[in-house]
């Protein structure tokens, strides 16, 4: 669905609304899910919840995630809450591992900061 929203920005809001709803049934389920966590933070990103994301990718580095997405999709969070210093560090991490091809990158437009 995050491939269809770049093809076609009308279909942003509903389908957002559905992997938001899709992620957080699999949360409920499985609480400590970390690709889970890891999309529902990119989602809350892009949607602009930059709050609600910087938790839940906490949350899924705290469970032990190395996935590159994780790290991006927590700098992007905090870029958005006005943490720019601490952003820089977790994008620096992110440069370093590899993506987990399950999960995606947050959008951010450097150029905007």
């Amino acid at each position: 669905m995050i491939e269809e929203i770049w093809k076609d920005d009308s279909k942003h809001d509903v389908y957002y609304k559905k992997i938001v709803s899709l992620l957080k049934r699999e949360l409920a389920k499985n609480p400590k899910d970390i690709i889970a966590l890891t999309n529902l933070g990119g989602a809350y990103c892009d949607t602009g919840r930059h709050k609600e994301a910087k938790v839940l990718l906490k949350k899924a580095i705290e469970l032990g995630s190395k996935d590159k997405n994780t790290f991006f999709n927590l700098g992007v969070a905090l870029m958005n809450t006005q943490a720019q210093k601490e952003a820089k560090k977790y994008f620096a991490k992110s440069a370093k591992l590899t993506e987990n091809e399950l999960t995606y990158e947050a959008y951010i437009d450097f150029q905007g900061y």
